[in-house]
């Protein structure tokens, strides 16, 4: 009953992490995807924030890019992103860092990456709740894999995401959503499983060899997997 109700007030997302290109951000929009990722901060998926901000900017994709930081970017200073251009920020600094309500004072949403190795992975989330109480947030439970930030094609132990559903429903208004190895041959299962409110894939739907080159059928055959499951 509890993963009924949440389905009956929200629709799933689907993000496409580790776009590289405007023309990959709109074919990941025209096929379905929700959200865009764009990584400005490390790896080989890693771009600048002009370009970034070139592709958020984009008619199609306008709303829904989401902006991997961090920290807050210098360049913001001088004029921050007006309002509906991105659908958010995935902050991967310190909860505690004040830059991090900078972004919530701009009711700008906020995608907080968990880096799950083991079940005390969760008490990131219990131990810091409280710094973000009243933003949007998106709880995303990914694979931890030392000194990088994702698109590591490893899928970490579901049983951990079951018992961070079990332990924090009913919690607000909480969100959260499933990174680390998705495919589209095990999205539908992820989801079966774990009824995450998004699905997060980078590496799972790119060229082989290719960081950061999406694959147009592996995008098409992930999203239709993750919507009719």
């Amino acid at each position: 009953m509890g993963h009924l109700a949440i389905e009956e007030r929200r629709t799933r997302q689907i993000k496409i992490c580790g776009v590289t290109r405007a023309s990959d951000a709109r074919m990941a929009v025209e096929l379905g995807a929700d959200l865009i990722g764009l990584n400005l901060v490390a790896g080989s998926r890693k771009i600048a924030l002009s370009l970034a901000m070139e592709i958020a900017a984009d008619p199609l994709v306008r709303g829904k890019a989401v902006l991997l930081v961090r920290d807050w970017p210098g360049e913001w200073d001088a004029a921050a992103p007006e309002a509906g251009l991105l659908a958010g920020v995935q902050y991967y600094g310190p909860l505690d860092h004040p830059c991090l309500m900078r972004f919530a004072a701009l009711s700008m949403p906020l995608f907080l990456p968990v880096r799950v190795a083991d079940a005390q992975s969760l008490a990131t989330v219990a131990e810091h709740a409280s710094l973000v109480a009243g933003a949007d947030v998106t709880w995303l439970l990914d694979s931890h894999a030392p000194g990088k930030l994702g698109g590591t094609g490893q899928v970490f132990d579901w049983s951990l995401a079951k018992e961070f559903a079990r332990r924090f429903a009913g919690v607000g208004e909480m969100r959260w959503g499933v990174a680390g190895g998705l495919t589209p041959h095990n999205v539908a299962d992820a989801i079966r499983e774990l009824a995450p409110d998004l699905v997060d894939v980078s590496s799972g739907v790119e060229e082989p060899g290719r960081p950061g080159i999406k694959n147009r059928d592996f995008v098409r055959d992930f999203i239709a997997a993750a919507r009719k499951a």
